[in-house]
């Protein structure tokens, strides 16, 4: 039995931007970023790195992450839709949230209903979204800068062991494996309920290749993107 929280401060940032939003249909476009990544990239160091810059220059910016997405209670999810939820998260905001997430019948209406949610984060703009199908789901909006992470897999399986696996315990060959299935599954996972290909270069305004970009680097050229396009000053 699982269920998922979001931090009271975050929950109620993201609650007030959809009311401002429903409120103000005709308002200046605010930007937000989706971030991708191959299995055993730096996404989740690329994204909050780029929530701390930007709080930086202009304050109100957060993360949506799967990391953010824990605690037990009495919601029963499918495999799949935990990992929908993990991927792209959610807010229990409103009664409406937890039954457009909850109350569907299958997994394609459960996927399309997130994408109408994550659409309504991303249209109040100062969001930075975690997660591959960000860029596909907000694809029609103009005010995104969509980015992507990929490197070899050699340097994706040594970075996982460099980063997250433990060290008493890693296998080469398991830790390879698991890189291959990880990024299979998320892969399968796209194209089964959006019909595209998660890596195409069309999906994104920047790919960097993280062997040789780091995230403090990445972080500056996205910024330099946003102050071009003119959503920073």
């Amino acid at each position: 039995m699982t269920s998922f929280w979001i931090p009271k401060h975050l929950d109620l940032r993201i609650a007030a931007e959809v009311k401002n939003f429903q409120k103000s249909p005709v308002k200046k476009a605010l930007p937000f970023i989706t971030v991708s990544r191959s299995y055993g990239c730096d996404g989740m160091g690329l994204a909050q790195k780029l929530v701390d810059e930007l709080n930086r220059i202009d304050s109100g910016w957060y993360l949506f992450s799967r990391n953010m997405l824990t605690g037990n209670g009495g919601v029963q999810l499918s495999p799949e839709r935990l990992e929908q939820l993990e991927q792209y998260g959610h807010s229990e905001f409103h009664s409406y949230i937890r039954e457009a997430l909850f109350g569907m019948p299958n997994q394609r209406e459960t996927v399309e209903k997130l994408g109408e949610i994550t659409c309504l984060l991303a249209q109040g703009g100062k969001v930075v979204f975690l997660g591959g199908g960000g860029a596909l789901f907000t694809r029609s909006l103009e005010n995104g800068v969509h980015v992507r992470y990929d490197a070899s897999l050699e340097w994706r399986v040594q970075n996982h062991i460099k980063n997250w696996t433990d060290k008493a315990t890693q296998q080469y060959g398991n830790i390879h494996q698991k890189v291959l299935s990880e990024n299979s599954d998320r892969e399968s996972f796209i194209k089964t309920y959006l019909g595209e290909n998660i890596s195409s270069s069309e999906h994104y305004d920047l790919i960097f290749n993280n062997q040789r970009i780091d995230v403090i680097q990445a972080t500056s050229l996205i910024i330099a993107l946003l102050k071009a396009r003119g959503y920073l000053s």
